[in-house]
């Protein structure tokens, strides 16, 4: 094990003249062979052998800790959560996304928990904290999830990632029983959107981004930060590649002595989308491309009139503090130098002298659609108007889904796409014209696989019987069987026993072997047939029948004096054996 050793490399020795020299302290630390050679770490220059001493632990400590700035028994929750934002959350994570996580640390863990030691927080003292934002801040769940995200985030980091605790505090923790919030999300009208066009068509820098977050669906960042580059007027495409951002930190000033001194100090950029799926190039109508050349149009008209006084934008490449590349906007008057080492950004939604507000300047119409029109509004609904239009006219969900930037189509349904009135009503009509379900007869469908079968059995291989190609299909023969008469119980008879298997030569009827006899009759359910003969002078008729255990029965009578005296009687018969006084039809054999 390391230890520290100190000396006095002035020991014993003294100047020329004679005299001693003062104490140099020094601390010496063995430390891990490299490449099977003795390493140290030794520091001089200490008055003290007390002062070594203590330079010496710190150092061991450190060592031993590998690099680590914090003591794990030691580090406070404000410190750690500090020392987790700078080297995790600014490294690996978006630039809004870590300002929106230090904004929760600063305001809401440290105040309440960030003066106790890291090691001594658990399960129940964080979920106080979290229900006192129910019970004392009366935050809305959604933001109380916020919070949990990072402190569960934090804590996690802590225990797997620097191994300053054991046990993870977080991970039991839960959001207070809140009555269930409805996520906002307006949709507008076309009327709504018509009024509210209408009540901005004379302010250009409030219009036209309306104008394009309607027509296109973008987010807000989209809209403002698109440049002239990315519009293309002959194919009738518009490319989403960069979006505009305003960080918290204090932007450098460019030096210029040209510049306008007070425009140096902005704090927006252009920056990277928010997914890797918001890179995407969309397709837009005549009505937008129309509007879009009269915009381009009017801002040269501008440059003209404000001449010198007109704001020209250009853009620095910066790095953010997580290193990511980001342009900042620089303004300079057009009368004064324009720098050559930057490059001129051609925004398309600046105001009326070329100024670039950003995203903020949204904020004042936004104000007067919610107060003077009535109208409930957000910027992002009209992103949720654009995609809830798209879906109610019938376009797939993975097109519109492509359209806003979405990872995938589920992103779109579950986040951005709500159900309006329209669609949960037409969702509805559409069930009801196509709910009406045909449940299958299984009991005629066991009697077509029955039939199907008898095209295997010897016997009717023998005598060449065939069953209708039509038939193959149980759809076709479900249909012959509805328009003749089948019900439950009826069984399939030829009525030519040497016939094929074919709608001209079967009926449905209760016998359990094909019809016999010349001439066949049914009642709807029962089939029977009779055949008559001349016998010497008379006329005699015979009924095929069956016995309970399916053994023919032949029932006849002979005596007749005409053919049809022996059909008269045999039809009556026939009657009188299927009970019935309805009328008979007559089959063709």
């Amino acid at each position: 094990m390391a230890k520290v050793n100190v000396r006095n490399r002035n020991e014993g020795k003294k100047y020329k003249d004679g005299r001693s020299k003062p104490a140099n302290w020094e601390f010496r630390i063995e430390l891990a062979k490299i490449g099977n050679k003795r390493n140290q770490l030794t520091k001089a220059g200490f008055k003290t052998k007390k002062e070594a001493e203590v330079a010496g632990a710190k150092a061991l400590a450190e060592y031993d800790r590998a690099g680590k700035v914090f003591e794990p028994s030691e580090i406070s929750v404000a410190d750690f959560f500090d020392y987790w934002l700078k080297n995790y959350c600014e490294i690996n994570l978006a630039d809004n996304t870590t300002n929106s996580y230090e904004t929760i640390v600063r305001l809401h863990i440290k105040p309440r928990i960030g003066a106790y030691k890291l090691r001594s927080i658990d399960t129940v003292a964080l979920q106080e904290l979290v229900n006192a934002m129910h019970t004392e801040m009366h935050f809305s769940k959604k933001y109380i999830e916020s919070i949990i995200k990072v402190l569960r985030q934090g804590f996690n980091y802590a225990r797997k990632t620097a191994k300053y605790i054991s046990v993870d505090p977080s991970e039991d923790i839960y959001v207070p029983n809140l009555d269930a919030e409805e996520e906002e999300v307006i949709v507008l009208s076309k009327d709504e959107v018509s009024a509210i066009l209408s009540r901005f068509k004379s302010v250009p820098k409030y219009y036209y981004p309306i104008l394009i977050a309607y027509y296109t669906g973008l987010r807000v960042s989209e809209v403002f930060g698109l440049t002239w580059d990315a519009i293309d007027f002959e194919k009738k495409t518009l490319t989403v590649n960069k979006a505009a951002k305003k960080f918290d930190y204090n932007a450098r000033q460019y030096k210029k002595e040209t510049a306008i001194r007070d425009r140096l100090k902005t704090k927006w950029y252009l920056g990277a989308c928010k997914t890797p799926s918001s890179y995407r190039t969309i397709k837009i109508g005549d009505t937008l491309i129309n509007a879009l050349q009269d915009l381009k149009e009017l801002q040269e008209e501008n440059k003209a009139v404000y001449g010198g006084h007109y704001i020209r934008t250009y853009g620095k490449q910066e790095l953010t503090k997580n290193r990511r590349h980001v342009t900042r906007i620089i303004e300079v008057n057009s009368r004064d130098e324009q720098p050559t080492d930057l490059e001129e950004l051609h925004l398309v939604c600046v105001c009326e002298d070329g100024r670039f507000q950003g995203t903020s300047s949204m904020k004042y119409p936004s104000s007067v659609i919610n107060k003077k029109l009535g109208i409930e509004f957000k910027f992002h609904a009209l992103r949720h108007t654009h995609a809830t239009m798209l879906i109610e006219q019938g376009v797939p969900i993975k097109s519109v889904s492509e359209r806003l930037g979405h990872a995938n189509s589920q992103v779109t349904w579950d986040i951005y796409v709500k159900v309006t009135d329209k669609i949960e009503s037409d969702t509805v009509e559409v069930f009801e014209a196509n709910a009406d379900l045909q449940l299958r007869d299984e009991e005629l469908y066991s009697l077509w696989k029955q039939t199907l079968n008898k095209k295997n059995i010897s016997y009717y291989k023998n005598k060449g019987i065939t069953i209708c190609e039509e038939w193959l299909d149980f759809n076709a023969f479900e249909k012959f069987a509805q328009e003749n008469g089948y019900a439950s119980g009826l069984r399939l008879i030829r009525i030519n026993k040497s016939g094929n298997y074919e709608p001209e030569n079967c009926v449905f009827g209760t016998e359990t072997k094909s019809v016999r006899g010349d001439y066949v009759y049914s009642d709807g359910v029962n089939t029977k047939s009779y055949s008559i003969r001349q016998t010497g002078r008379s006329w005699q008729y015979r009924i095929t029948d069956y016995d309970y255990t399916g053994k023919r029965i032949d029932v006849q009578k002979a005596g007749f004096a005409t053919e049809n005296d022996a059909a008269l009687a045999a039809e009556a018969k026939i009657c009188e054996m299927l009970a019935e006084k309805k009328p008979l039809l007559r089959l063709v054999k």
